[in-house]
């Protein structure tokens, strides 16, 4: 570990003489490491792809562990606003320590830049000033495409809603219940669950399933609960096909299941790139060299990760260009400014971005948000546990 933190601190390096910014990485490292060192990895690939933009400026990536804490996030968001080389800060998988600190962030005028959580109020405020953006999943869109995916595949009547007790899960529970009323189907019921999952929720959980009668599952957790309860619904012979959120791909979920849940009906949402039809991208051909111990055959694990924080980090670089001689936050202002007003397009993984965010206002919700519905994709598993997408003729 420490040899990476050497890696970090120097390898991105461009000059000696170069001024030092820093972008901070507040991210889950401890217990969902896979996506958080997926987001690490798409950072420092784009600045090296692109370090022509830095026109010699040092940029460090600076990890910053939560570990899934609201708290000790605050602590790392105070250790960013007190550095006046911040240039910006990645969030990680996790929702509950953005909404926590969304006031400490546009209080202190943070650049915080999203490239995975997806509750819907992340990028919404009633201040004027809003300085977080994503290039992400966007909650307030995500739960009618769920519900609409399972009635396409699994012609779903009554679907049942499992969700983490959570900021995230109450507001996907919000989202998923209108579109359910939207689209003239009825709720099977609900249920909610704790991080760490006990055997007796577990349990419980199953039990009410049984009783239910419903047709299908609509899944939002974290990989580590979600795991237990599709091993335990596929032990208990429940054969009820389960739509999920992407959640599940930010940790060891795949591994966690048996071989029997490994078979059991399982779709998630991701966006729009298959890294697994990517062999020909030179984007990802370069980031897998760089870091050949991340890439399987150019496959990373959480790859959503990669891909937001590789395009997020151009559209930084791009909005950065002649503002990285400033400090403070006259920096992180100007930065602001220019993402809400790219006039350049920018070439990213998921597509070319044309003027993907602008001023924000109260009353435009979308308008810190790169990504809309259609960007949007099911997938599943594949047979060693990397995420392929699902195409029409998997029906």
């Amino acid at each position: 570990m420490r040899l990476i933190g050497i890696i970090l601190l120097f390898f991105w390096s461009f000059s000696l003489d170069a001024e030092k910014l820093t972008i901070y990485v507040d991210a889950d490292f401890s217990n969902y490491y896979e996506s958080s060192r997926s987001i690490e990895v798409g950072i420092l690939s784009s600045l090296h792809i692109n370090k022509e933009k830095l026109h010699k400026t040092k940029i460090e990536v600076k990890r910053l562990d939560h570990r899934g804490n609201n708290r000790r996030s605050l602590k790392n968001l105070k250790i960013a606003a007190d550095d006046p080389n911040t240039l910006a800060v990645f969030c990680g998988m996790h929702s509950p320590p953005v909404l926590a600190n969304k006031d400490f962030i546009n209080e202190h005028k943070l650049l915080l830049l999203n490239p995975w959580a997806a509750a819907a109020p992340i990028t919404r405020t009633q201040s004027k000033d809003n300085y977080i953006f994503r290039l992400s999943l966007d909650d307030s869109t995500v739960g009618q495409f769920l519900i609409e995916s399972a009635i396409d595949i699994h012609k779903t009547k009554k679907p049942y809603l499992l969700l983490e007790d959570t900021a995230w899960g109450k507001n996907n529970w919000n989202t998923l219940t209108q579109a359910i009323t939207k689209s003239q189907i009825s709720s099977a019921g609900s249920d909610w669950f704790k991080w760490n999952l006990s055997d007796y929720a577990t349990e419980k959980i199953i039990l009410n399933l049984k009783e239910s009668n419903a047709d299908s599952i609509i899944l939002v957790g974290n990989s580590n609960e979600s795991a237990s309860i599709v091993n335990a619904i596929s032990k208990s012979n429940l054969n009820i096909p389960i739509i999920s959120h992407w959640g599940v791909t930010g940790g060891k979920f795949y591994e966690k299941l048996t071989p029997k849940a490994r078979q059991h009906p399982f779709l998630f949402i991701q966006s729009s790139l298959d890294l697994s039809k990517t062999s020909d991208n030179e984007i990802i051909s370069k980031a897998s060299k760089l870091f050949p111990n991340d890439f399987d055959n150019h496959y990373i694990k959480a790859p959503s990760g990669f891909i937001h924080a590789y395009d997020l980090t151009s559209l930084l670089l791009e909005a950065s260009q002649n503002k990285l001689d400033k400090r403070h936050i006259e920096l992180r202002e100007s930065v602001k400014n220019e993402l809400e007003n790219l006039k350049i397009p920018v070439i990213g993984l998921l597509k070319t971005y044309s003027k993907p965010f602008s001023p924000y206002r109260i009353n435009q919700a979308f308008s810190h948000e790169a990504l809309g519905v259609q960007d949007y994709r099911m997938a599943y598993f594949n047979q060693k546990g990397q995420i392929n997408h699902r195409r029409k003729t998997d029906d």
